[in-house]
C-alpha cells in the first residue's frame, strides 16, 4: 500500500479526472486542476487572483487568466460536474459503510462466506441537475479477503479487505475502492 500522503494525492487526482471527463474539451481539465488545487489549498481568500498565486507562483497572471476564463466563460456543463460529484460521494458513502461494518466483524468472521463477496446499492437522484437518463442506478461491489502481505510474527493476525466499486453513468464506466487492514485484536474486541 502506499504511504497516506501518496495515496491521498492519487486520490485527488483520480476524482480531478472524473470530474474533468463531464467537461467535455480536454483544454478544460488543466485549469479545472489548478482551480480545484486552489480550493483545497489552505489560504482565507478563495478567490482567483489569490489561488493562482498558491497554485502557480511563479506565473500568477498567466494562471489568473487561464483559471478566470474557466470559471467566468469557458462553456461547460456545471450540471454533469456536479452530477459526477454527488455520483462520487454517494460511492465514498458506499465504501465507508461497507468497509466499517466489515472492521466492526468478529475475528472468526472475517472470512469468504460469511462476508457476501458481491452487493449493489443505489443511486437514487433527487434533484434536477442529473438526468433522467441517469438519475437512478445501482453500484455494484466485490468484497476479497486475504491475508496481510508482510513476514512479521503479527502477520498471521491480520487480514486484508479490498471493497471494488463500479458504476455506469451515462456512457461511462467508473470504479473506486477501498482496502484496509482488519486486526485479531482490533476494534470488534471493544464492541462485542
Amino acid at each position: 500500500m502506499p504511504n497516506s500522503a501518496t495515496a491521498r494525492a492519487q486520490r485527488f487526482q483520480a476524482y480531478v479526472e472524473q470530474l474533468a471527463g463531464a467537461l467535455g474539451h480536454r483544454d478544460r481539465h488543466e485549469p479545472l486542476r489548478a482551480y480545484v488545487t486552489g480550493l483545497c489549498l489552505p489560504g482565507e481568500r478563495k478567490s482567483i487572483e489569490p489561488m493562482a498565486a498558491r497554485v502557480d507562483p511563479r506565473h500568477v497572471p498567466a494562471r489568473h487568466q487561464s483559471m478566470h476564463h474557466f470559471i467566468a466563460e469557458a462553456p461547460w456543463d456545471a450540471a454533469a460536474v456536479l452530477r459526477v460529484a454527488r455520483e462520487n460521494l454517494r460511492a465514498t458513502q458506499i465504501l465507508e459503510e461497507r468497509m466499517e461494518v466489515l472492521r466492526l466483524i468478529k475475528w472468526d468472521d472475517v472470512a469468504p462466506g460469511f462476508i457476501p463477496d458481491s452487493f449493489t446499492a443505489p443511486f437514487v437522484a433527487t434533484d434536477s441537475t442529473n438526468s433522467t437518463s441517469t438519475a437512478a442506478f445501482a453500484y455494484t461491489g466485490t468484497v476479497s479477503i486475504a491475508a496481510a502481505p508482510f513476514s512479521e510474527s503479527y502477520a498471521q493476525h491480520l487480514k486484508v479487505i479490498k471493497i471494488d466499486l463500479n458504476w455506469t453513468s451515462g456512457n461511462i464506466t467508473r470504479s473506486r475502492q477501498m482496502t484496509s487492514y482488519v486486526s485479531k485484536f482490533g476494534l470488534q474486541n471493544y464492541v462485542y
